[in-house]
């Protein structure tokens, strides 16, 4: 066990927080941030990558047992 935000957990659960974190960071910049090429793309083709990163990101929160993934 560690400690982490007040609370005690296990490294495994930690990990799997951090990554999720970094995921909805991710997500966010995509969507909130055009410093990441979307002003290349159209709107048809960003609205298919919105599609699939949700799908990817909500597939890794499932694999940690979480219902779906987040936008920070």
């Amino acid at each position: 066990m560690i400690k982490w935000a007040n609370q005690k957990t296990t490294p495994k659960l930690w990990a799997q927080e951090l990554i999720m974190d970094l995921v909805s960071q991710r997500m966010y910049r995509f969507y909130e941030d055009t410093s990441l090429y979307t002003d290349e793309m159209t709107e048809k083709e960003k609205e298919q990558v919105e599609i699939q990163l949700q799908k990817q990101a909500d597939r890794v929160a499932k694999m940690f047992g979480f219902e779906r993934a987040w936008k920070s």
